[in-house]
């Protein structure tokens, strides 16, 4: 797809079934997330000004559409998303590997998806697998990852828990 062309339902298709087909990730335009958003966007805009006149054949045709578009888009990244884990598990073993900037058709976020699940398997590799195999209990550590489920208004901008401060002003 050339850097100057439009999404289209049928370009999209092509770009997924691309996907599908080789097992390395397959070159997309380095904007694609926002080509696609531009679409969608445009495919719901049209929909909604136009949904008055539509009949009701019409617009259900116009949100099976969007939903189809919304599938296709989503599959493509799940697809991607697959490969990017295969490739830092792959990674992760490796004792030689080449740069991540080296790797071929990856797009910008996915550098940074790659290379954090790389790190995530190369430390639980050197702290739990290896001292086990070797005999060795692994050390406990410190897990300083964000807990996703954790509500960021609870924390105030000391980065004290809200909780604590009340129990300090109560106690």
């Amino acid at each position: 797809m050339a850097e100057d062309s439009i999404l289209t339902y049928e370009t999209l298709y092509d770009i997924l079934r691309k996907e599908k087909q080789e097992s390395n990730l397959a070159k997309l335009d380095s904007d694609i997330n926002k080509m696609f958003v531009t679409y969608l966007k445009s495919k719901i805009s049209i929909f909604k000004k136009d949904r008055v006149s539509m009949s009701s054949g019409k617009k259900e045709y116009a949100k099976k559409e969007i939903n189809n578009i919304r599938r296709l888009y989503k599959e493509l990244l799940e697809k991607r998303e697959k490969k990017i884990l295969e490739l830092a598990y792959l990674r992760s073993k490796m004792s030689v590997k080449e740069p991540i900037n080296n790797i071929e058709n990856i797009l910008e976020e996915e550098r940074k998806l790659l290379q954090k699940i790389e790190t995530i398997l190369i430390d639980n590799r050197e702290n739990l697998i290896l001292p086990i195999v070797n005999g060795k209990m692994p050390q406990p550590t410190i897990d300083n990852t964000p807990n996703p489920k954790q509500n960021n208004s609870d924390i105030n901008n000391n980065g004290n828990n809200n909780n604590d401060n009340n129990q300090n002003n109560n106690s």
